[in-house]
This record gives C-alpha cells, sequence and structure tokens, in this order.
C-alpha cells in the first residue's frame, strides 16, 4: 500500500498547552514547566489526519516525531519550536526499498526536510515539513537495540556533522535517521525512556523539558516510549 498526505498551513499562533491524546497513552491534559510539547495519535485516515495535523502545525507546533501503528493511528511528536518555520507537511512511505534512495534523496532535493521516521511491515513512513534549510547528505542507519549501539552511532555521525532526525524500532532493530543540515543550534543528543504509563511518561518528558532539552524524536516499543531530544 502507498500511503501519502499533506497539509498546507495557514496561519500560526502560540499555545501553551500539553495534549496527549489517550488513544495511544490514555493521559490527559496538564502544562508542562517546560517547553510546550503535545504527543498526538490521529487516526489512520487520511483526510482526518491532514485536518488534525494541519490543526497542530497551524498551531504553530513542529512536527518532530513519528510512530504509524499500521492501519490503527498516526502518532506524532510535536513541539514548540519557532526555529524551524515551514509552510507544508508531507508524510510519504516507501514500500519497495530498493527505491528508499532516490525516492528520498528527490523529496529532500525538493526543500522537504525529513522530521521523523517509522518502520513498519510494509516499509518506511518519513514525515516531511517544507523549511528553508538546505541539506548536504543523509543516512539511514540500523542496529539490534541497545542503548550502547546508540550512543556509538550518535558520536559517530555527529563527528561528521550529521544530526539523528528520526528514529524507530522494528523486529528488534532501531532505525536511526541522519542528515546533515545547515546549524540548529543544538549539538547535543540524549535518549530518554519512559514506562507507557501516565504519570511515569507526563513527568520523564516534562522534567527533560523544563531542563532545555528538545523534543525531537519518537519510539514506541509496547510498555516503552521512547524520546529523542536535542539540547
Amino acid at each position: 500500500m502507498r500511503y501519502r498526505v499533506n497539509g498546507v498551513m495557514t496561519k500560526k499562533r502560540w499555545t501553551a498547552v500539553l495534549f496527549l491524546l489517550g488513544v495511544i497513552l490514555g493521559v490527559g491534559a496538564q502544562e508542562p514547566q517546560g517547553k510546550t510539547f503535545v504527543l498526538a495519535a490521529h487516526p489512520f485516515d487520511s483526510e482526518e489526519a491532514k485536518e488534525q495535523i494541519d490543526a497542530m502545525c497551524n498551531d504553530g507546533l513542529l512536527p518532530v516525531g513519528l510512530e504509524v501503528d499500521e492501519a490503527k493511528a498516526i502518532n506524532v511528536l510535536y513541539a514548540e519550536d519557532d526555529s524551524f518555520p515551514f509552510t507544508r507537511w508531507l508524510l510519504h512511505s516507501v514500500v519497495e526499498f530498493e527505491k528508499l534512495e532516490a525516492e528520498l534523496s528527490y523529496l529532500m532535493k525538493e526543500g522537504w526536510l525529513p522530521m521523523g521516521i517509522s518502520r513498519s511491515g510494509p516499509g518506511l513512513y518519513v514525515l516531511f515539513i517544507k523549511a528553508d534549510k538546505k541539506i548536504s547528505a543523509w543516512r539511514i542507519t540500523r542496529f539490534p537495540v541497545s542503548t550502547s549501539e546508540f550512543e556509538e552511532a550518535v558520536e559517530t555521525y555527529l563527528a561528521e556533522g550529521f544530526l539523528p532526525y528520526g528514529i524507530s524500532v522494528y523486529e528488534d532493530n532501531m532505525w536511526v535517521l541522519f542528515v546533515k543540515v545547515e546549524s540548529v543550534g543544538r549539538r547535543n543528543v540524549y535518549l530518554g525512556t519512559y514506562k507507557n504509563e501516565e504519570n511515569a511518561l507526563l513527568n520523564g518528558i516534562s522534567l527533560d523539558t523544563a531542563q532545555v532539552k528538545v523534543p525531537w524524536g519518537l519510539m514506541i516499543q509496547g510498555e516503552a516510549v521512547s524520546v529523542l531530544y536535542l539540547y
């Protein structure tokens, strides 16, 4: 199946609310001490998802993470970050991996910046925004799920001028998208993992965002939710 949905932003206004939809995480609204962040579960329906993601983006929130539950929900992590102005967004799926490099390279050359990935059975989902950012290179790497493996990969790619722009897990392998793009002003990476339970998740993310960490990626593994941060 080919899945592609996109939206056009129409306005900008800032909000200060934490909004986690119970569809996936079962938690309610609350205002954190740090940066505004939103973790929302949108229906796996192109029109309804488009309307809901449009509304989030038009509220001034930047989509920074993606986790697709095939045919059920499109989970998107948003953050309050005005350093990345953008005009459109695009959710694109690649189902033929031999075409992965060509398809993603083409979109990036057209000005689409990837902001999240999700590995699924049929293939790979990528969430893009249309932003005025020059991309000089990108890589997708995978390795067994391991904190040490992740830290080693991040250290290697950071040294080469890349930053992680997407993270996902599939069949005991972690997939990370690294992009070399003009400076985003942050060069440190942190992966926070929390129990997929209301209080633990809410307290954990709120504490990390209060420490000047900016949410930058999403990975859901059943009983655990991991959030990638830049700071």
